[in-house]
């Protein structure tokens, strides 16, 4: 099970933990919408290791495995993707790496 991610949300993990994180775009997607294409996870810094994201099975959330990170660093992350009504989505939240 992947922990969720809601817009401008600081999420805490150690250096030495590797796990799945889902962002949740539906409070931005319109009626019947769901995200489509391959999605994009960003960051600026460096000591993050960010896995490939994917959607998850309901497509309304994107789902990227996060690991190492460099202890004391708070990094911003972008999640990006678009949906089946051709809109582009931007989610944006803080992980901070503490041990």
């Amino acid at each position: 099970m992947a922990l969720a991610i809601l817009a401008t949300e600081r999420l805490v993990k150690q250096p030495a933990e590797n796990k799945l994180y889902s962002c949740d775009f539906t409070n931005l997607l319109v009626g019947s919408a769901v995200l489509t294409g391959t999605p994009t996870v960003t960051t600026v810094g460096v000591g993050l290791t960010i896995g490939a994201p994917t959607l998850d099975a309901t497509t309304k959330k994107v789902e990227v495995r996060l690991s190492v990170g460099t202890d004391k660093a708070d990094y911003r992350l972008e999640f990006t993707a678009a949906d089946d009504a051709s809109n582009t989505h931007e989610v944006d939240c803080i992980l901070r790496v503490r041990d």
